[in-house]
């Protein structure tokens, strides 16, 4: 899943049980360097193991919005240009 965010490349995909939820947010030019960002990894608040279903991005300008769907339920984060991610809601 990609991105733009602020002019920089955000690229998000699912690592599995052990790896979660990761992304790379950089220039596009310098992606390949970037530090991989655990977003959160393959449990929900529970602790039980969840699956991610679906992931879509949308760009908005300084931002983008990140949906993911999992087994537990649905959630949408904020993605700043600086790379701070932050919950926007949360449906299970």
């Amino acid at each position: 899943m990609a991105a733009d965010v602020g002019g920089k490349l955000m690229i998000a995909w699912n690592a599995g049980y052990v790896g979660g939820l990761r992304m790379r947010l950089a220039a596009p030019d310098r992606i390949k360097d970037a530090e991989d960002v655990v977003i959160t990894d393959a449990r929900d608040d529970a602790k039980r193991l969840s699956s991610l279903v679906e992931m879509r991005a949308l760009s908005a300008g300084d931002h983008a919005l990140l949906f993911v769907s999992t087994t537990a339920g649905v959630q949408a984060l904020r993605v700043d240009a600086s790379g701070d991610v932050t919950p926007m809601l949360s449906a299970q």
